[in-house]
């Protein structure tokens, strides 16, 4: 059994990636200077933390019993500006 259960926190993970200069391998200062990393936004449930990364999945199974997670995102501490704990709520109808 993985460390991954149903208790873990739903969240929206708001981090800075990476991102390369459009221009080909060659880049005029001016062009570096004005590009920036991108922020990101990724919502999933926590599936780990260490103290190195933040792992979360976007999908996982309604059987309990089946421990297979989807579209899994692990994020490095570093990158993460907020981690938002998000509330889900069924309607009563």
């Amino acid at each position: 059994m993985s460390d991954f259960d149903r208790k873990h926190n739903l969240v929206l993970v708001i981090w800075r990636d990476t991102r390369e200069v459009d221009s080909g391998t060659w880049h005029d200062m001016a062009e570096v200077v004005k590009t920036a990393s991108s922020v990101i936004h990724s919502v999933g449930w926590v599936v780990q933390e260490t103290d190195t990364d933040l792992k979360i999945s976007a999908d996982q199974p309604a059987d309990i019993s089946d421990t297979e997670v989807g579209r899994t995102t692990i994020i490095p501490r570093g990158c993460i500006e907020e981690i938002i704990n998000v509330r889900c709520e069924k309607d009563d109808d």
